[in-house]
Protein backbone atom coordinates (compact mmCIF):
# COMPACT_ATOMS: atom_id res chain seq x y z
CA UNK A 1 0.00 0.00 0.00
CA UNK A 2 1.64 3.34 -0.54
CA UNK A 3 0.23 6.75 -1.97
CA UNK A 4 -2.90 7.76 -1.11
CA UNK A 5 -3.66 5.13 0.24
CA UNK A 6 -1.19 4.73 2.56
CA UNK A 7 -2.03 8.94 3.72
CA UNK A 8 -5.67 7.99 3.96
CA UNK A 9 -4.90 4.91 6.69
CA UNK A 10 -2.71 7.16 8.55
CA UNK A 11 -5.15 10.32 8.89
CA UNK A 12 -7.71 7.42 9.84
CA UNK A 13 -4.85 6.46 12.50
CA UNK A 14 -4.72 10.13 14.17
CA UNK A 15 -8.93 10.40 14.27
CA UNK A 16 -8.15 7.33 16.45
CA UNK A 17 -5.75 8.51 18.62
CA UNK A 18 -8.51 11.68 19.05
CA UNK A 19 -10.64 9.05 20.42
CA UNK A 20 -8.24 7.10 22.65
CA UNK A 21 -5.00 8.08 23.16
CA UNK A 22 -2.47 5.56 21.86
CA UNK A 23 -4.62 3.25 19.96
CA UNK A 24 -3.49 5.77 16.84
CA UNK A 25 0.45 4.93 17.67
CA UNK A 26 -0.60 1.17 17.53
CA UNK A 27 -2.43 1.25 14.52
CA UNK A 28 0.24 3.37 12.61
CA UNK A 29 3.11 0.81 13.81
CA UNK A 30 0.44 -2.35 12.61
CA UNK A 31 -0.43 -0.67 9.10
CA UNK A 32 3.55 -0.20 8.06
CA UNK A 33 4.35 -3.31 9.15
CA UNK A 34 1.49 -4.99 7.59
CA UNK A 35 2.73 -2.69 4.51
CA UNK A 36 6.10 -3.80 4.80
CA UNK A 37 5.84 -7.76 5.26
CA UNK A 38 3.21 -7.26 2.10
CA UNK A 39 6.41 -5.87 -0.26
CA UNK A 40 8.87 -8.19 1.80
CA UNK A 41 6.34 -11.39 0.48
CA UNK A 42 6.52 -9.95 -2.90
CA UNK A 43 9.97 -9.58 -2.93
CA UNK A 44 10.76 -13.57 -2.23
CA UNK A 45 8.08 -14.89 -4.00
CA UNK A 46 9.67 -12.81 -7.14
CA UNK A 47 12.73 -14.51 -6.33
CA UNK A 48 11.24 -17.97 -6.18
CA UNK A 49 9.71 -17.63 -9.49
CA UNK A 50 13.06 -16.32 -11.06
CA UNK A 51 14.83 -19.55 -9.71
CA UNK A 52 12.09 -21.60 -10.62
CA UNK A 53 12.38 -20.61 -14.13
CA UNK A 54 16.24 -20.06 -14.33
CA UNK A 55 15.81 -23.66 -13.04
CA UNK A 56 13.58 -25.32 -15.17
CA UNK A 57 13.85 -23.34 -18.83
CA UNK A 58 15.95 -24.66 -21.08
CA UNK A 59 17.64 -21.19 -21.96
CA UNK A 60 19.19 -20.85 -18.80
CA UNK A 61 23.02 -19.49 -18.10
CA UNK A 62 23.64 -23.28 -16.44
CA UNK A 63 24.49 -25.74 -18.45
CA UNK A 64 23.41 -28.36 -15.69
CA UNK A 65 20.13 -26.91 -15.27
CA UNK A 66 18.83 -27.37 -18.96
CA UNK A 67 15.58 -29.89 -19.34
CA UNK A 68 17.54 -31.69 -22.22
CA UNK A 69 20.28 -32.57 -19.35
CA UNK A 70 17.53 -34.53 -16.75
CA UNK A 71 16.05 -37.81 -17.19
CA UNK A 72 12.83 -36.26 -18.51
CA UNK A 73 14.48 -34.55 -21.54
CA UNK A 74 16.42 -37.28 -22.75
CA UNK A 75 13.67 -39.31 -23.11
CA UNK A 76 11.45 -36.94 -24.62
CA UNK A 77 14.45 -36.14 -26.93
CA UNK A 78 14.50 -40.10 -27.85
CA UNK A 79 10.53 -40.43 -28.71
CA UNK A 80 11.16 -37.33 -30.74
CA UNK A 81 14.07 -38.70 -32.72
CA UNK A 82 12.44 -42.14 -33.21
CA UNK A 83 12.62 -42.80 -36.71
CA UNK A 84 10.91 -45.93 -38.53
CA UNK A 85 13.25 -48.82 -39.02
CA UNK A 86 14.33 -50.57 -42.16
CA UNK A 87 11.88 -53.07 -43.96
CA UNK A 88 12.37 -56.22 -41.71
CA UNK A 89 14.17 -58.85 -43.98
CA UNK A 90 14.94 -61.66 -41.67
CA UNK A 91 14.01 -64.89 -42.82
CA UNK A 92 13.77 -63.92 -46.42
CA UNK A 93 15.48 -64.51 -49.25
CA UNK A 94 17.58 -61.93 -51.43
CA UNK A 95 15.48 -61.22 -54.64
CA UNK A 96 18.25 -61.96 -57.26
CA UNK A 97 18.58 -65.75 -54.90
CA UNK A 98 14.75 -66.66 -56.20
CA UNK A 99 15.45 -67.03 -58.99
CA UNK A 100 18.85 -68.08 -59.57
CA UNK A 101 20.62 -64.62 -60.72
CA UNK A 102 19.80 -65.82 -64.15
CA UNK A 103 16.13 -64.66 -64.65
CA UNK A 104 15.07 -68.08 -65.35
CA UNK A 105 10.78 -67.43 -66.54
CA UNK A 106 9.15 -71.04 -65.88
CA UNK A 107 5.54 -70.99 -67.52
CA UNK A 108 3.88 -69.56 -63.92
CA UNK A 109 6.82 -66.87 -63.61
CA UNK A 110 9.87 -67.10 -61.59
CA UNK A 111 10.76 -71.00 -60.47
CA UNK A 112 12.73 -72.11 -57.82
CA UNK A 113 13.89 -75.50 -57.71
CA UNK A 114 14.76 -76.35 -53.54
CA UNK A 115 16.45 -80.17 -53.10
CA UNK A 116 16.35 -81.46 -49.59
CA UNK A 117 19.09 -83.81 -48.76
CA UNK A 118 17.97 -85.68 -46.12
CA UNK A 119 20.35 -89.11 -44.67
CA UNK A 120 18.42 -92.16 -43.29
CA UNK A 121 20.37 -93.51 -40.19
CA UNK A 122 18.74 -96.51 -40.03
CA UNK A 123 15.21 -95.18 -39.59
CA UNK A 124 12.04 -96.50 -40.75
CA UNK A 125 10.14 -95.18 -43.75
CA UNK A 126 8.10 -93.00 -41.87
CA UNK A 127 10.49 -91.59 -39.97
CA UNK A 128 12.22 -90.77 -42.45
CA UNK A 129 9.40 -89.00 -44.69
CA UNK A 130 8.09 -87.57 -41.32
CA UNK A 131 11.26 -85.76 -40.67
CA UNK A 132 11.10 -84.42 -44.31
CA UNK A 133 7.72 -83.16 -44.05
CA UNK A 134 9.10 -81.32 -40.55
CA UNK A 135 12.27 -79.87 -42.59
CA UNK A 136 10.24 -78.43 -45.04
CA UNK A 137 7.36 -77.00 -42.54
CA UNK A 138 10.08 -75.08 -40.79
CA UNK A 139 11.82 -74.19 -44.25
CA UNK A 140 8.36 -72.62 -45.21
CA UNK A 141 7.23 -71.25 -42.51
CA UNK A 142 7.17 -67.34 -41.82
CA UNK A 143 10.10 -65.67 -39.73
CA UNK A 144 9.21 -66.48 -35.82
CA UNK A 145 6.88 -69.07 -36.69
CA UNK A 146 7.74 -73.10 -36.19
Amino acid sequence: MGGMAMDAAMLGTSALDMMAPGAGAAAKVGIQLANRTIKYAGQVAGIGASGLLETFSPAGDNPKASIGNSWLGKALGGIASAAPALPNMAGGKKPDAIDGGGGQQGQGGNTVSITNNLTNNHATEDMVGNQLVREQAAMYAQSGVQ
